[in-house]
């Protein structure tokens, strides 16, 4: 089915932009880019002149190693880097999520990080570069592409894993109590959900978190668990030793962690609810590799594109986990090693991986057909 390519945003402000009918947007999948190399920058570089159709780039939080931006931007250059190859007069767009460490690395005064680095992006000027969501908040935020029957929606996953405990997650005390945002969170979640329903629309979430892994983050450190649960002062006191460095906040960043799964239920019980039919995309960063994942009983894909920076072992163990017996993994093949070409099921367009010494990003080439096919995916050096 073919499609138009008129482009609608929707964010807090409407904005309106016109693209030419070239019938693809190209979606670069960049997550932890905190520490960007040269190489990865000429490479994305090449790319975005190669590459035909509308672009679109996303920093998946983990945008400023090791804890965000600081009061005296002095690490500033780190995502200046990030953003001065495009100017406003390109045709690309970059948006910015944040992640755990751009959060203070989960310490006390992350929210004024991430309000800084907001700040920061927006200081430059440059209409095509946005970060989502704003003001410290956890979204959702959604970027509509109804004419190819598309919606990305920014959520900020860190906002929910944060260590509430004398650290403030509401960017003003004029503003809603944590609670009451929420509410307004899930409630607007539901909304969007619920119009892409109504408008026959695909959904690509955009975070930091990934709900699959055989990475680090995809196993549960039950000592240090038990440990944490057993000792119920670690989680609360901000001390260097308890609090800030405590097992409670590092244990957060593992999807076993309870409010890990808190958030990927309640995404999963409002799809069930507004949209049981759904295909969706799952994008985020956080791993250091590359995996796809599919899950076996509904049209739900799983990017892991986390590694533009640095690279972590995959651990074949967790390939017989129970927790993923729900899902397949298609890339990599753990068995073999990467292969030069590998089937996809379920995906409209193909996915690309572009892969360089130690570095690794997905591009997501939506093609503008509605028809959900198998299609190819290669690795392009």
């Amino acid at each position: 089915m073919p499609h138009r390519l008129n482009l609608r945003l929707q964010f807090t402000i409407l904005a309106l932009v016109t693209i030419p009918s070239f019938g693809q947007i190209n979606i670069y999948l960049l997550g932890d880019a905190g520490v960007l190399s040269d190489t990865v920058l000429n490479k994305v570089r090449k790319d975005l002149i190669d590459e035909q159709g509308y672009n679109q780039i996303f920093f998946m939080g983990d945008n400023i190693y090791k804890a965000g931006l600081r009061k005296s931007n002095s690490n500033s250059n780190i995502i200046d880097r990030q953003m001065d190859f495009i100017t406003p007069s390109d045709r690309i767009q970059m948006k910015f999520v944040p992640g755990n460490h751009d959060w203070n690395y989960m310490r006390t005064g992350g929210l004024k990080r991430i309000v800084r680095q907001e700040q920061y992006v927006t200081s430059k000027g440059n209409k095509n570069i946005s970060f989502h969501p704003q003001d410290g908040r956890p979204g959702p935020v959604r970027q509509q592409f109804n004419e190819i029957n598309l919606d990305v929606i920014f959520i900020d996953s860190q906002w929910f894993l944060q260590s509430r405990f004398m650290q403030r997650v509401v960017s003003d005390k004029s503003e809603p109590s944590e609670n009451l945002e929420r509410i307004r969170f899930w409630q607007q979640l539901a909304n969007y959900i619920g119009e892409s329903k109504k408008n026959g629309n695909d959904i690509i979430f955009v975070m930091h978190h990934p709900f699959y892994s055989i990475g680090g983050h995809g196993q549960s450190k039950w000592l240090l668990k038990t440990f944490s649960n057993y000792i119920p002062v670690l989680q609360l006191f901000p001390l260097i030793t308890f609090g800030n460095y405590g097992p409670y906040n590092f244990l957060s960043q593992d999807i076993p962690h309870k409010r890990y799964q808190n958030l990927k239920e309640g995404i999963y019980k409002l799809l069930n609810e507004e949209y049981p039919d759904a295909n969706v995309i799952f994008a985020a960063g956080h791993q250091h590799n590359l995996q796809y994942w599919k899950e076996n009983d509904k049209d739900y894909h799983h990017l892991v594109s986390g590694s533009v920076s640095k690279t972590d072992p995959y651990i074949k163990r967790l390939t017989n986990s129970n927790k993923l017996k729900d899902a397949q993994l298609l890339f990599p093949d753990i068995e073999s090693g990467v292969k030069d070409e590998n089937k996809i099921t379920g995906l409209s367009g193909y996915i690309k991986i572009k892969v360089l010494p130690r570095d690794y990003y997905f591009v997501i080439n939506y093609m503008g057909v509605k028809e959900w096919i198998s299609e190819t995916y290669h690795i392009i050096r």
